[in-house]
Formats: C-alpha cells, sequence, structure tokens
C-alpha cells in the first residue's frame, strides 16, 4: 500500500500553533527554517518536518522518529526499511510512504512558464491546446516523482488536489495501491 497525505498550508499558524510543531523538531531542522523569509516558506518548511513524522507514526505506531539523510541527501527513517517522499507547493503539502520499496510524489501549482520551458515537455502543436499548461505540469510532476522514485519501471498515478494543484505519485513495486487522505494542521497535533 502507497499511502499519500496532503495538506492545504492554511493560513499562517498561531505563535503557539508554531511553538507546538517548532519544538518538536531537531536544532538543526530548526535553524534551516529559520533561514526562510516569508511566514509561507517557513510554515511550509515546519509542516513539512512535522508532516513527515506524523506519517511515519501513522505507519510505525512508535512515538519518536528519528530522520537521518544518506550520502546523497536524501531523507529517511533510522531503523525502518520503508521509504517517503515529501513535496511541497502553492498550497500544499504532501506526503508518501510505503513500507517496502519505493516511492515518489510532487505537487506543483499550476502558472504561466515561459515559452523555453514550455517545450522542454511539449510540442509546438501542444502549446497551442486550450489546457497546455494542465498538461505541461501533469508532466512535469510525472517526470519529477519518478526521478524521486529513484526507479524508472514505476507504477504511476495521477490527481488533482483542487483545479491548479496536480499530484503525481510513483511507485515500485507496482502492486501496490494508494491511499489519499486529506488531512488539516489539527489533526497533526
Amino acid at each position: 500500500m502507497i499511502h499519500v497525505w496532503a495538506l492545504p498550508l492554511g493560513t499562517e499558524l498561531t505563535p503557539s500553533e508554531w511553538m507546538y510543531f517548532y519544538t518538536q523538531l531537531p536544532s538543526d531542522e530548526q535553524l534551516a527554517i529559520d533561514q526562510y523569509r516569508l511566514w509561507q516558506d517557513r510554515q511550509r518548511a515546519l509542516l513539512g518536518r512535522i508532516l513527515i513524522r506524523w506519517a511515519l507514526r501513522q505507519q510505525l505506531n512508535i512515538p519518536i522518529i528519528q530522520i537521518i539523510r544518506s550520502a546523497n541527501g536524501r531523507p529517511f527513517a533510522a531503523d525502518w526499511q520503508g521509504d517517503f517522499n515529501l513535496s511541497h507547493s502553492g498550497e500544499w503539502l504532501v506526503v508518501a510512504l510505503t513500507d517496502r520499496g519505493h516511492v515518489g510524489i510532487d505537487v506543483e501549482q499550476i502558472r504561466p512558464v515561459s515559452s523555453e520551458v514550455l517545450s522542454y515537455l511539449l510540442s509546438d502543436r501542444e502549446q497551442q491546446t486550450e489546457n497546455y499548461l494542465r498538461l505541461f505540469y501533469e508532466r512535469w510532476t510525472l517526470q519529477e516523482a519518478r526521478f524521486k522514485a529513484g526507479v524508472l519501471d514505476v507504477a504511476t498515478k495521477l490527481i488533482y488536489l483542487d483545479e491548479e494543484h496536480p499530484v503525481s505519485i510513483c511507485w515500485y513495486p507496482k502492486q501496490f495501491t494508494v491511499n489519499i487522505t486529506v488531512i488539516n494542521t489539527q489533526q497533526l497535533i
């Protein structure tokens, strides 16, 4: 089973909510969050780290999760053989988790891009269609999720969280099914 949790960014956290989440993180992660200037970026960074730990607790049923990084910088949970992946864009954060195999996920907010960037994934004819931006971001998220899964031969799923946020999920082994749950910040408490 591939578990996916989607969390809207929401309004700015209250000071007490912020401190509740912030104090759960190790000091190096707190310092990384502090580097962001805009509240939205700080909140995405904070909630992303909390969402990963929350999702792992849902799966592993243990209170403390130690997140470490591989040699190439990819985070993983110590003493666990599963895989997880996080993405955030615009108003959404998403995390995908599996207890075995590999998983990658990507969410993007649909917004205008240059013709040079469009031509990276779309033909000239495709760029003239009415839904060219949706098509571009569907392909973009698929490409990113496939890369993040780290395996070429993967199963894929595309969903929309709302009209402007496509999400692609890629996983291996292919026989898994995907369970998607939208949660809110209060559920993380």
